[in-house]
């Protein structure tokens, strides 16, 4: 039996936060995985939409989500499914939370510190379940540069404060002319602050040491294992005035102070054996840790238990309620643009889908992702945000491509063939981009229930031949459109004519047709048309009187249905 996951976190986890890693176990491992950063604003309303989408059975709260969002969104998420929060360090807020089942410790320090507050504590608090640091040995093994080239930073997890930016200063004067890399957002560029866009893992895998700076922010199990596995050495200052040799996870270097630490790291620096000996001692210690995609199997199916019989709302699913491993589904489109036609081809093909595999999930690239995500409650991300769309790819059982997408008319604005090479986005060499990207991961591309044209100009040619080179499938709503495929160099065997997507639509056009005149009573078929500066003049006079010959011919009622608001005018034309 399988999960549906949705992980709640403040800010989307890049793939070196430990929050990513077990999204990544816990996908590896069948189960539907998502994780969501509530919007400041109306948060409820997305969830709603959220929780429509992927129909969760199990959320997990970071620590920073769950303070920086207000209870209604937590008893929101409670109904909804079972919810807890993921605890990296002790913190007493997590066990003041009324409307989460569980906390789960991560690490045996946490587990030990929250399971003896439980008990002090005099009140109800959700129940304690540990879950210990576990290694990610696909991550450990993920090197992508040589394990022993040259290392050449420092780095720094943490907040920015004052006085950590002048021993970061003090480190690197001091350090053997190491580099400084602060990973958090608040370190000015000097310190060679990440870019968002930038590759972290690669950027972890060069730095030599990693420093724990004291405060209540100081690096976790978790986290130090992670860093290990990274083949750092880890150096871990505390303030408390007493003797922590061998106490700290891992083997890793423990200091008096932020002075020590600048002192440890700059004698490891120095001394190339010293430092040597000290990273593989940190790397054996992680080999007595379990593998974390068994630690995920047993903390869900203890999770599954424990939830099912202090379970307060009787509707809501068990955590293990999918029969069948999990299928990850993305659709590229232009979705969020405020184009009904294009979004109701997202929502009504996501839901064919749904009944054909009940076990599929969504993550949609499209135009707006805070519209996809807000309002429909997909995963989404723009084109532009390639990580994102890597990441999306990954693990996917298909790329579902509809709507307009292969004609001219995007191309005029970018570079032509070159932009495959420069920014693509949903253009089609932007769709070429991203098959050859989907093909390269093992991911069959398939365009559903689509018309093309025109395709007049050699880039567009180009990139239609491309996404074919992809080996991607083609399914187009009628004849034309396989004609054109086919002079672009698309092979024969690759293109099956099908209907228009649009025409699974049937509950939508019932509820319009029921909105109008009196006179529209009867059988009807529906118009939908677009507004395009290649229309000819008299456009919409020949529609009316083909319109006329139909309705004369078959007695059917004409119903206009146009998809955006810029389209109606010229329906009213034609009428």
């Amino acid at each position: 039996m399988f999960a549906r996951i949705l992980i709640i976190a403040a800010h989307t986890p890049d793939e070196t936060d430990w929050h990513a890693r077990l999204a990544r176990a816990c996908a590896a491992r069948g189960h539907a995985v998502r994780i969501w950063c509530p919007p400041d604003n109306q948060a409820d309303n997305a969830f709603f939409a959220v929780r429509r989408a992927f129909r969760p059975t199990l959320a997990l709260w970071t620590a920073e989500a769950w303070k920086s969002h207000p209870e209604k969104l937590a008893a929101q998420v409670a109904d909804a499914c079972a919810s807890g929060i993921v605890a990296l360090r002790p913190t007493s807020d997590a066990l003041e939370a009324q409307s989460a089942d569980f906390v789960l410790a991560v690490g045996d320090a946490c587990l030990h510190a929250l399971e003896e507050a439980a008990r002090t504590s005099g009140r109800r608090a959700p129940f304690v379940m540990g879950m210990p640091a576990a290694i990610d040995a696909e991550y450990m093994q993920a090197t992508l540069s040589d394990p022993n080239a040259q290392r050449d930073a420092v780095s720094f997890d943490q907040a920015r404060t004052p006085e950590r930016e002048a021993a970061a200063a003090a480190l690197r004067d001091a350090a053997c002319a190491l580099e400084t890399v602060a990973f958090h957002p608040s370190w000015p560029e000097n310190f060679e602050r990440m870019h968002p866009g930038a590759n972290r893992t690669y950027r972890r895998r060069t730095t030599a040491f990693f420093a724990g700076l004291p405060g209540n922010d100081a690096p976790t199990e978790a986290d130090i294992a992670l860093r290990v596995a990274e083949g750092a050495c880890v150096v871990i200052a505390h303030d408390d005035g007493e003797s922590r040799e061998g106490d700290a996870p891992f083997r890793a270097a423990v200091c008096e102070g932020i002075d020590g630490l600048i002192r440890t790291i700059a004698s490891l620096a120095c001394n190339d054996e010293q430092a040597q000996n000290l990273r593989e001692r940190q790397h054996a210690a992680l080999a007595s840790m379990p593998a974390l995609e068994d630690v995920v199997d047993e903390t869900l199916a203890a999770l599954d238990r424990e939830c099912a019989t202090r379970n307060g709302a009787p509707c809501r699913p068990d955590v293990l309620s999918q029969e069948q491993p999990a299928m990850k589904v993305v659709m590229y489109g232009w979705f969020g643009a405020r184009n009904f036609g294009d979004d109701l081809l997202l929502a009504s093909t996501a839901t064919r889908i749904e009944q054909r595999y009940p076990q599929a999930f969504f993550c949609v690239i499209g135009a707006n992702a805070s519209v996809i995500e807000n309002e429909y409650g997909y995963q989404a991300a723009t084109p532009d945000r390639k990580y994102e769309v890597r990441a999306f790819l990954d693990q996917a059982a298909a790329m579902v491509l509809c709507g307009g997408l292969l004609f001219d008319d995007p191309l005029a604005q970018t570079a032509g063939e070159m932009e495959f090479c420069l920014d693509p986005w949903i253009e089609p060499t932007g769709q070429a981009a991203v098959c050859l990207l989907a093909r390269s991961l093992g991911v069959p591309s398939v365009y559903l229930g689509f018309g093309a044209g025109p395709i007049d100009n050699r880039p567009t040619r180009i990139a239609v031949n491309l996404i074919a080179r992809s080996e991607a499938r083609f399914l187009p709503r009628d004849e034309h459109t396989k004609d054109l495929l086919e002079a672009c160099g698309v092979k024969s065997n690759q293109i099956a004519v099908r209907a228009d997507l649009i025409l699974g639509a049937r509950d939508y056009v019932i509820e319009r047709a029921a909105q109008a005149p009196n006179d529209a009573d009867g059988d009807f078929f529906t118009v939908s048309l677009r507004r395009w500066h290649r229309n000819p003049a008299d456009f919409a006079r020949q529609i009316a009187h083909a319109l006329d010959a139909v309705t004369q011919e078959t007695g059917l009622v004409a119903l206009m249905l146009p998809f955006d608001q810029d389209d109606v005018e010229l329906h009213r034309n034609v009428v």
